[in-house]
C-alpha cells in the first residue's frame, strides 16, 4: 500500500513563515520599508507556477517582502498549505477558504495598499507582461479590468535594468513605501530560470515535506530519472485544442518502440487508454485517486455559448490537486518528448520542466540531468 500524505488542518498554512498563531495587521504586512510583491495567484495549478516564479524573482531582485494572496476556486480548490511551504523570511500567505470570486480579492488588494506610497499593477494579456500606471498615493481603481483598459499600460521586460526595477528603487531610496500588485500568469521576457531557481532558493519555497517524500520514493523505486524514462503529459478536459489519443498512441509507438513511459492526465481513461497500449512499459502512479471533474455532469468540458473562465465545466477538488501536483513533480524528473497529437504548450507541461531546473522537486544533480534532457530534446528552458 502507498504511504498516505498527511494533510495539514484547516487554518495552517494561512501564513506560512511567521510564528504559528501569529496574525498579521490588517493593512502592515511587514515592518519597515521594505517593498513589497503581493502575487495573486487564481489559476490552474500551472499557470500557478508562472505566477509564483515570475513574482518571485521580481520580489528577489528587489530585495522585497513577498505576499500571496491565494484564491482558491473551480481550477485549484487547494489550500496553499496542502501543497507548499516556506523555509525563509519575508514571505506570507494567504489561503482564501470561501473561494471567493475576482472582485473578492480586488478588494483585499485594495485594502492592503493603504500603508503604501507607491504603488504599481503588473498584468499579463496576450503572450505580453504589461506595467499599469502607477500611483503615488493610493490603488483607487474600481477594477482591475478598468485600470487594465488604461491607455497607460506599454509592454516590458523584467531584467535588473528595467524600468519596473529602476522605478521601485529609486522610490524605496527616496524613502517611499512601494507595494507591487502582481497579476500575471507566466514568466515575463527577461525572466530566467537560473534567476528563478536563486529566488526560490532566497525565499525557501518547497513543496511540503510529506509530497516531497512521497515523489521521491516512488521515484526512487521505480527508477524514475530523465535518463531512463519518458514523460508524457496528457491534457484533456477543457483543453483549447482536443487531445487525439490515436495520433498519440501511434506517434509514441513508432518512435519510442523500446522506451519505458510515465503518463499523466486530467481525465482517467486518458491514461488507462494509453496504459493499455503499452502494457508492461508504464511506470504507473498507483496513489493517484482522483482527477478533474463536471461542475455540470450534463454538459461538454466547455460550455457552448458562455465567455470568460465560466465557460470551463471543470472543478478541481482539493485531493485531485495533491494528485495532480505530485503528477507534475514526478513529470518534472522524467525526459518529455514532443508528441504528436499532445498540446505542445500546457501551462502543466512547462511546470513540469520549471519545477525541476529551479530543485523544487529534485536535488541539484537531477536538477542538471533534466537541464541537460531538456536541451537534448530541443525543449526551450523558460
Amino acid at each position: 500500500m502507498p504511504t498516505e500524505v498527511s494533510l495539514p488542518p484547516p487554518g495552517e498554512g494561512m501564513s506560512l513563515g511567521v510564528a504559528p498563531g501569529e496574525v498579521l495587521p490588517q493593512h502592515a504586512l511587514f515592518p519597515g520599508k521594505r517593498p513589497t510583491v503581493t502575487c495573486v495567484a487564481d489559476n490552474g495549478l500551472g499557470d500557478r507556477f508562472g505566477a509564483l516564479f515570475d513574482a518571485m524573482w521580481l520580489a528577489y531582485v528587489l530585495d522585497a517582502n513577498f505576499h500571496i494572496l491565494w484564491n482558491m476556486n473551480n481550477e485549484c480548490n487547494a489550500r496553499f498549505g496542502v501543497l507548499f511551504k516556506f523555509n525563509g523570511t519575508h514571505s506570507t500567505v494567504e489561503d482564501d477558504y470561501n473561494g471567493t470570486a475576482p472582485a473578492g480579492v480586488e478588494a483585499k488588494l485594495k485594502g492592503r495598499t493603504k500603508d503604501f506610497d507607491a504603488i504599481l499593477t503588473l498584468k499579463h494579456h496576450r503572450g505580453t507582461s504589461h506595467l499599469l500606471a502607477p500611483e503615488e498615493s493610493r490603488l483607487d481603481a474600481p477594477s482591475f479590468d478598468k485600470q487594465w483598459l488604461s491607455h497607460t499600460a506599454r509592454p516590458i521586460a523584467l531584467g535588473r535594468d528595467s524600468p519596473l526595477v529602476k522605478w521601485a528603487d529609486a522610490r524605496q531610496r527616496a524613502g517611499m513605501r512601494v507595494h507591487i500588485l502582481h497579476h500575471s500568469d507566466r514568466l515575463a521576457p527577461g525572466v530566467t530560470l537560473e534567476g528563478v531557481k536563486a529566488a526560490v532558493a532566497h525565499f525557501g519555497f518547497r513543496l511540503r515535506p510529506e509530497l516531497w517524500n512521497r515523489v521521491h520514493q516512488f521515484c526512487q523505486k521505480n527508477d524514475v530519472t530523465p535518463a531512463s524514462v519518458l514523460g508524457i503529459h496528457l491534457r484533456g478536459t477543457d483543453a483549447r485544442i482536443p487531445l487525439k489519443m490515436d495520433m498519440v498512441i501511434s506517434d509514441v509507438r513508432r518512435r519510442f518502440s523500446q522506451s519505458r513511459f510515465y503518463v499523466c492526465s486530467d481525465e482517467k481513461a486518458k491514461e488507462e487508454e494509453f496504459i493499455n497500449a503499452f502494457p508492461g512499459r508504464v511506470v504507473r502512479n498507483t496513489f493517484k485517486a482522483t482527477y478533474a471533474s463536471k461542475k455540470a455532469g450534463s454538459q461538454g468540458w466547455r460550455i457552448a455559448g458562455v465567455s470568460g473562465s465560466s465557460r470551463f465545466n471543470v472543478f478541481r477538488s482539493e485531493a485531485s490537486v495533491v494528485d495532480a501536483l505530485t503528477d507534475l513533480a514526478i513529470l518534472s524528473r522524467t525526459q518529455k518528448p514532443q508528441v504528436k497529437g499532445v498540446l505542445r504548450d500546457s501551462s502543466f507541461g512547462k511546470s513540469s520542466t520549471r519545477l525541476c531546473i529551479v530543485g523544487i522537486s529534485c536535488d541539484d544533480s537531477l536538477s542538471k540531468m533534466a537541464v541537460k534532457a531538456a536541451e537534448e530534446m530541443g525543449t526551450v528552458l523558460t
